[in-house]
């Protein structure tokens, strides 16, 4: 059985995926994403993924926060496209950070890893646990 996103969270996924490559064709001066290359990406990318302060930050949730709320209630709402666009990136390093972390490979070759169950160790040095990695999520 398939989790279906509500449909208001697939309004909003699809303004902010339509906000960062509509930003990315006009800037490029291109017509279609296929016409896209690295050189026309990147620049956006770098400017959608820097971190932004924290201030910066607050303004920008509490934007999407108005319009998700003028959308619950069944409001007109618009979703500034630069916000859009921060958040789709933000969303997109997230899933790509996620991704990575919980690959077969990565779980046991470069974070710690102990199959379950494991050797319970009540008090020892986390650095000598695990040689100074993170522990593997998978």
């Amino acid at each position: 059985m398939k989790a279906a996103l509500p449909e208001e969270q697939k309004q909003f996924l699809s303004i902010c995926m339509d906000s960062f490559f509509g930003n990315i064709l006009e800037k490029a001066g291109k017509e279609n994403l296929t016409d896209l290359d690295d050189e026309d990406i990147e620049p956006l990318l770098a400017k959608y993924l820097k971190k932004r302060s924290e201030e910066e930050e607050e303004a920008h949730n509490k934007i999407i926060g108005e319009y998700m709320e003028a959308v619950m209630k069944g409001e007109q709402a618009s979703l500034d496209t630069e916000v859009a666009s921060y958040t789709f990136a933000d969303g997109l390093r997230g899933m790509a950070t996620w991704a990575y972390k919980s690959s077969e490979y990565v779980g046991e070759e470069v974070l710690a890893y102990l199959p379950i169950p494991g050797e319970y160790v009540a008090c020892a040095d986390v650095n000598e646990l695990t040689q100074g990695r993170d522990w593997s999520l998978k």
